[in-house]
């Protein structure tokens, strides 16, 4: 987790795919907790680099 992103709106981005996957029983929970942490990951890191070079 970074101390930069608190909670801005990429939900669907980050769970609907996982969702659909884990209801459709093609993932179970550890699997589709697992994917959507890599996901968020992806979006925090690429917000923290852009913070890093806006100097912030």
């Amino acid at each position: 987790m970074t101390p930069l992103v608190k909670g801005f709106a990429i939900g669907r981005t980050i769970f609907a795919q996982v969702a659909r996957a884990w209801m459709a029983r093609k993932a179970d929970d550890d699997e589709a907790v697992s994917e959507m942490a890599r996901r968020f990951t992806v979006f925090a890191d690429a917000w923290t680099a852009i913070e890093e070079r806006r100097g912030a």
